[in-house]
């Protein structure tokens, strides 16, 4: 029987099916593949656009600077055009498609954004050029500021407290006012004619219970109480003046007895004269007493605050022994040990103790006896019943009895170290001195030294643009290295005062129209003679706290300025103006030798940073004389290298304005820079350069039609950060 073979139709509609399939996976991989071609190539058409727009770059701030930014004509939609509508015709005939627009958006100016723009670019080239060349410089620059800022900040501490407890003694003077009656001004007592002069006014130990002498009133100079004793009526018996205030009384019951009304009439003035006396001095010395206790407290509460005050210094300082040289820690912390031992005390006049004692003891008994007095105003002799009369002299017993109890004794104040026989010294002549430093501080400075008359008058530069930038997040730099490759970019690109050749400091041909646009950068003035007055000012202060920290250091210079305060202010005996004179000598003194350094250093001459006994150079004698006059030994040709002068920490002046450039807030210190760079480039012919007008970044979008599909845009971000 013969087989018959069936075959089934399905066989060929699958393999039609999947014929199609894999014809349809082949079209759309080629068109996938043409599309993606096609983005591809308008991508790196939109890259080379934007990459073309920006390679107008302004050519003299590149050269000058290496900065690289793109003026808005030339960030401009129609620049992008010509440059896009160009690529996208190169890719027409090819992949089908049609340029419809293009266009920049999101641009970002120089004076944006803090000015990230300088920031970036700087940073960019420092690392790419010089970077592992200035690295151990930036370490050495670090570890020397560090320094100097502790060494800064531990001798304001220590002056700061100097002048705490000067001011905490000065304050307790007026206890000489308040309880022995003397006038006072700034230098302890005035005197006249070698004798205190007497306030007006009521005082602490203005009651005696005795008839006047040295020991009632615990005086014991004969000076200070021969003073007294010629002013009448200065001190007041109250025992006497009771005993008067009873006899009225007795007088009057005799006399309205004898019905002599001419003498009861007089024994009613007398009675209202002496009970107007005995009640104003009891309010007056209790009130005097209570101001004298208050200050006495406030010194009191004042020392504890001292105390907290010298731990913290203390401590401030053993935490600088990485940074500073056991010789100069183990001096500090001597110095801040001896406020410890001897400076938290009131002046030698007097002891607080003692006085706030006997104050409190006088005052809760002139508080009992006035409400005596109280009760004894209500009633005057002439309104009062006669047979209460005994009653009302009872009273004045037992408040001649309660005021027994009132004492001077310990109300002492110690004359021994005053100086009766002058009066004409004071601290005038260092007052004066200072007035003079402080006012011609450049001129004093800047003597034999020619300086240029650069000036600027521009509008509109960057600085301006300073405070109304569209702010972001601040850019900061990642680490130290970054912020010192960023201030020695400045200080290696822009001149100061002692890169020009003494004969070319009044040269027409300015640079910039300033002829030190470091200085600029670090004091932001429009004229070079502003800008190196501030430039002074500043390295005063800094030299000035390094030359406190050496005379504190310093025990000779420490005499010398405590022996010409005594002989300024000893007259006074009083050890708080002692000291405020001897801490204003010291002050002034480490003032004038700062002049000094920086007239050495504008002489060209490397400075140390610290000052050593060898390197002082201006006596007390020759400051008092005002004389500032320094011979110049300009340095030798052979210069130091940068990182030798800060590994040894012998720095000249653009060094010390590395240490100021470091102060300034970034942001003010990058606007600057470009206020300086813009005056560059208007001094080179481009008048109207301004970085507000110049970007640094932008993103430009490119939009096409392909074939029948919509608009397809791309955009590329493009930048010199």
């Amino acid at each position: 029987m013969a087989s018959v073979k069936k075959v089934s139709g399905q066989i060929t509609i699958y393999a039609a099916l999947s014929l199609m399939i894999v014809i349809s996976l082949i079209v759309t991989c080629v068109q996938y593949a043409r599309q993606t071609q096609m983005f591809a190539e308008l991508d790196m058409s939109t890259r080379m656009s934007i990459e073309s727009v920006f390679a107008g770059y302004h050519n003299k701030l590149q050269e000058e600077f290496d900065i690289l930014a793109l003026s808005t004509q030339q960030c401009s939609d129609e620049k992008f055009q010509y440059y896009a509508h160009n690529n996208i015709d190169g890719m027409a005939n090819v992949n089908d498609i049609q340029y419809r627009s293009s266009y920049i958006q999101d641009k970002k100016y120089m004076t944006d954004n803090n000015g990230e723009g300088l920031e970036k670019q700087i940073l960019l080239y420092m690392k790419n050029g010089i970077y592992l060349d200035i690295i151990d410089e930036i370490g050495n620059i670090d570890k020397v500021t560090k320094k100097s800022e502790t060494l800064k900040k531990i001798t304001d501490e220590i002056m700061d407290l100097d002048e705490k407890i000067v001011v905490l003694d000065q304050s307790t003077l007026k206890l000489i006012e308040l309880i022995e009656g003397l006038k006072i001004d700034s230098n302890g007592m005035i005197l006249s004619n070698g004798l205190p002069e007497l306030v007006q006014s009521g005082f602490a130990k203005q009651i005696i219970l005795k008839e006047l002498s040295m020991a009632t009133v615990s005086i014991y100079n004969d000076n200070v109480y021969r003073s007294i004793t010629l002013a009448q009526d200065r001190y007041v018996n109250v025992n006497k003046l009771i005993d008067d205030l009873i006899d009225c009384i007795e007088l009057y019951s005799e006399s309205l007895a004898e019905n002599n009304v001419s003498e009861a009439n007089l024994c009613v003035f007398m009675y209202q004269n002496y009970m107007e006396r005995l009640s104003n001095v009891v309010i007056t010395v209790k009130e005097k007493s209570r101001q004298a206790m208050n200050i006495i407290e406030e010194y009191n509460s004042g020392k504890e605050t001292i105390y907290k005050l010298v731990d913290k210094c203390e401590n401030d300082i053993k935490d600088a022994q990485d940074i500073l040289e056991a010789e100069l820690l183990n001096s500090l912390l001597e110095e801040v040990t001896r406020f410890k031992e001897d400076e938290t005390k009131a002046i030698e006049m007097f002891f607080v103790e003692d006085l706030w004692e006997n104050l409190n003891d006088n005052a809760c008994i002139l508080n009992n006896v006035n409400k005596i007095l109280e009760n004894v105003k209500r009633n005057t002799l002439e309104n009062i019943e006669l047979e209460k009369l005994e009653e009302l002299k009872i009273q004045y017993y037992n408040l001649k009895e309660e005021i027994q109890g009132i004492s001077n004794e310990k109300l002492v104040i110690d004359y021994s170290n005053v100086c009766f026989d002058s009066n004409s010294k004071d601290i005038g002549v260092i007052s004066q001195l200072k007035e003079l430093l402080t006012k011609g501080l450049a001129e004093i400075v800047l003597t034999d030294f020619s300086l240029s008359d650069g000036s600027y008058n521009y509008n509109d530069l960057a600085q301006s643009h300073m405070d109304a930038t569209n702010d972001k997040e601040d850019f900061k730099a990642e680490n130290k290295i970054d912020e010192g490759l960023i201030h020695q970019y400045i200080v290696n690109r822009f001149m100061c005062f002692t890169d020009i050749e003494e004969e070319n400091h009044n040269q027409i041909d300015l640079w910039c129209n300033l002829a030190y646009p470091l200085e600029y950068i670090i004091a932001g003035e429009k004229s070079d003679k502003e800008n190196i007055s501030e430039i002074i000012l500043k390295l005063s202060i800094l030299r000035e706290g390094v030359n406190i920290a050496h005379i504190i250091t310093d025990s000779d210079k420490r005499n010398q300025a405590q022996a010409l305060a005594i002989s300024l202010v000893g007259f006074t005996g009083n050890a708080a103006i002692i000291k405020a004179a001897q801490f204003l000598i010291m002050g002034l003194w480490a003032y004038g030798e700062s002049i000094i350094d920086i007239r050495r250093l504008f002489n060209g001459e490397e400075l140390s940073l610290f000052k050593t006994k060898e390197d002082w150079k201006l006596s007390l004698q020759n400051l008092l004389s005002f004389n500032f006059e320094l011979s110049k030994q300009k340095n030798s040709t052979d210069k130091t290298t940068s990182i030798k002068r800060w590994s040894e920490g012998k720095l000249n002046y653009k060094d010390y304005l590395t240490i100021l450039l470091m102060t300034i807030d970034k942001k003010l210190k990058l606007f600057r820079t470009m206020s300086v760079m813009e005056l560059r480039i208007i001094a080179l012919g481009d008048i109207d350069f301004r970085m507000s007008r110049y970007v640094y970044q932008a993103t430009g979008t490119i939009g096409v039609q392909y074939g029948d599909k919509k608009l397809c845009e791309r955009s590329e971000q493009y930048g010199y950060i």
